[in-house]
């Protein structure tokens, strides 16, 4: 994975100037073509090889319509001074991401695309857009592109969610998202069940097949590990809300026990999909299979604001809430204007079950409603205190 932000050049320095004098005399004929920086989506130039130029924060977009076949294209280059990536688009008011590919490692993290990674429809407008992948870089870039070749191989079968392959719980599948395309997915981080440094599935721009399996409510194992490349998993119900990612649970293979992600997932049919981190596909060893805590301490705890006792209350009443990790927390109360009139929690609370008394000696009769707040999710409940 790509953690560490890191500027390398492609060119390596040898010995001689041979290399040095190649690099300078191609250098010199792009100096008459180069054209002022195309930023804007709408006036993309024509795509052609080139060397190109982008500030920091800046995109360089570049026109293209399909003709059925695949296009081999690269900015690896001694001439290429920055760490570049790609992203396909079909339009540019949605920005619909088809594919991206960040830069490769082998050559100073500078980004290509094969010709059997995606097929450019015949008749359809593409956007290629090219721009630096860590903010306060630009530089140059040299694209170098090859003739239209043999388009890729069709997507898997399961290529789809609609298209799920079933899978039985206690058993393997053997797969690949080798020629998959990608779905753009929401951000899966933020919910309460993501585990892992990072999911490439919540950002859309990794090619996923889909499989599906039947849950009986409870703890189930969904793992990747022992796959051949980086891979990501990210779980959903039948509505297609997600419901738990990873990416890197077992070195750099994916897996998800649902109890230790604090989650139990629900009965029904459960929709798993199988990605890759950035661009990256291959095969792949999935595995499901039913599992039992290990102890109380893996137990699913749900974040949830439980009702005020008593309620109606004088002049004092206890909250309860569990919290489904170990977090940053805020428990607030408002008077029916939605003015705050106390804070109870503002802090760290513990993983489980928690109570709070809320002593309100020194307000009026009235409707009051509590608020709990932890890592982006939020309950609240109304309580009514009569003097």
């Amino acid at each position: 994975m790509k953690k560490t932000i890191i500027l390398v050049l492609c060119s390596t320095v040898v010995a001689g100037t041979a290399m040095a004098d190649e690099a300078a005399r191609r250098k010199a004929s792009y100096d008459d073509a180069f054209t002022p920086r195309t930023t804007d989506c709408n006036n993309a130039t024509a795509l052609a090889g080139g060397l190109y130029t982008v500030a920091d924060g800046e995109t360089w977009f570049f026109s293209y319509t399909g003709n059925g076949l695949g296009l081999d294209l690269q900015t690896c280059s001694d001439l290429t001074d920055f760490d570049t990536d790609m992203s396909i688009i079909d339009n540019c008011t949605d920005l619909n991401e088809l594919y991206y590919r960040d830069g490769a490692s082998g050559c100073g993290w500078a980004t290509y695309l094969e010709c059997d990674e995606f097929l450019f429809e015949d008749g359809v407008d593409y956007i290629i857009a090219i721009y630096p992948y860590n903010l306060g870089t630009g530089g140059t870039f040299e694209l170098t592109i090859g003739d239209p070749c043999d388009p890729p191989a069709g997507p898997p079968a399961n290529d789809n969610m609609m298209d799920a392959e079933m899978v039985t719980v206690g058993t393997c599948v053997d797969g690949s998202t080798d020629g998959a395309t990608q779905d753009n997915f929401p951000p899966l981080f933020q919910h309460a069940c993501y585990t892992g440094f990072y999911s490439a599935t919540s950002t859309g721009n990794a090619p996923d097949v889909w499989y599906s399996f039947m849950s009986d409510g409870g703890c189930y194992s969904v793992s990747l590990c022992g796959s051949d490349y980086d891979t990501s998993l990210a779980l959903f119900d039948a509505t297609g809300a997600p419901l738990a990612s990873d990416d890197d649970e077992c070195s750099l293979q994916s897996e998800i026990v649902s109890y230790s992600a604090g989650c139990w997932l629900p009965a029904g049919m459960i929709y798993v999909a199988v990605d890759g981190y950035s661009s990256n596909t291959g095969d792949f060893t999935l595995c499901i299979d039913a599992c039992t805590p290990s102890d109380a301490n893996d137990l699913p705890v749900a974040f949830e604001l439980g009702q005020a006792f008593p309620n109606p209350f004088n002049p004092s009443t206890t909250i309860e809430f569990s919290m489904n990790e170990t977090a940053s927390a805020s428990l607030k109360v408002f008077n029916m204007a939605g003015q705050e009139v106390a804070t109870l929690i503002d802090g760290t609370v513990e993983r489980g079950e928690n109570s709070v008394v809320f002593d309100a000696s020194g307000l009026t009769s009235g409707v009051y409603f509590y608020s709990l707040e932890a890592n982006g999710l939020s309950q609240t409940r109304k309580m009514v205190l009569l003097k």
